[in-house]
């Protein structure tokens, strides 16, 4: 089969052929179909996750058919994304993956195998950070920083679709999206947020951004407030002011997607294939490479190519 291959962390990337994986107990083997791209599969690559076994191919999401494995899957439609696909174990920007079924999600015919490959990292983090660790409730204010990065879009949606009131956090000039509010990060965008909230400030925050945004949110932040952080800046120290964060009593948490098992991903996603098919979720745009076209596809996106990119074997 074919795959992208990195030898080494941070040496230049190939297309190989290289042998198909067989299932073990437990597992599938999926035709692949389609395949998002993510910040952290670039990152990896590089050499940035000590637990990383090289040579390694990258990819965690995916979407394809069952081709063995169980009767009851075989020829089965389904998606997914699966933690250590792509660190420990070879991962989906490939011809054929081998998943454990705790991960599958079947997918709907209403959804295309290239919108459910880029569901993946981006929905299961923001729900987990927004639902699972922040407990976003109905009538709570979050604000979202990442401007229209995926795990912010699909923050973005979750949040409306929970009946929160949306603030998203952006650089430009974003599309209109329904339900969310935006923000120009630029100085002084926290007091801004803050007038919009008339002074209380958000009930949750999703920082990722890091560095002085992540000062930044924290001055948003209102009473009992509770602030995810998922960022990789190039400076990963922060500070607050302590006194404010204990009197304000605030709460910060980290939300790390590498450590989701397979069933927390199945069952966030599920989730999420309800959300896309009743209308309330919109998913993310996207565009499409062939998987032939992948070493140019993460050259383009670490120099500074946008959007959310699927391959397609």
């Amino acid at each position: 089969m074919r795959a992208l291959y990195a030898k080494d962390p941070g040496e230049p990337l190939t297309i190989q052929e290289v042998e198909i994986p067989k299932p073990g107990p437990g597992e599938v083997l999926v035709r692949v179909e389609a395949a998002g791209i993510n910040p952290s599969d670039m990152n990896n690559v590089d050499g940035r996750f000590p637990v990383t076994i090289f040579p390694c191919i990258p990819g965690r999401d995916f979407a394809g058919t069952v081709i063995e494995g169980p009767d009851e899957w075989k020829g089965q439609p389904v998606f997914g994304s699966v933690a250590s696909l792509g660190f420990t174990r070879p991962g989906t920007h490939a011809d054929t993956v081998v998943v454990p079924i705790a991960g599958l999600v079947k997918r709907p015919d209403s959804i295309s195998p290239s919108q459910a490959g880029a569901l993946g990292v981006p929905y299961t983090t923001a729900w987990q950070a927004l639902i699972a660790a922040a407990h976003l409730e109905p009538g709570d204010t979050a604000i979202i920083t990442g401007g229209r990065g995926a795990v912010a879009t699909a923050a973005l949606q979750i949040g409306h679709w929970a009946g929160a009131r949306m603030i998203g956090v952006s650089h430009g000039d974003p599309d209109p999206m329904e339900g969310v509010e935006w923000v120009k990060l630029r100085p002084g965008w926290a007091d801004e947020a803050l007038a919009m909230t008339e002074g209380r400030g958000a009930d949750v925050i999703l920082d990722m951004v890091g560095g002085e945004v992540f000062r930044e949110c924290q001055q948003a932040l209102g009473y009992r407030g509770r602030m995810a952080a998922i960022a990789s800046p190039s400076h990963p120290l922060v500070s607050l002011p302590i006194l404010d964060f204990y009197h304000q009593q605030q709460t910060l948490l980290g939300v790390d997607s590498l450590k989701f098992v397979p069933e927390d991903s199945r069952n966030i996603l599920s989730r999420i294939v309800y959300g896309i098919v009743s209308g309330a979720l919109a998913g993310l745009p996207i565009s499409e490479a062939r998987l032939d076209d992948a070493v140019d596809v993460y050259q383009n996106l670490k120099h500074g190519t946008h959007g959310k990119w699927v391959l397609i074997p």
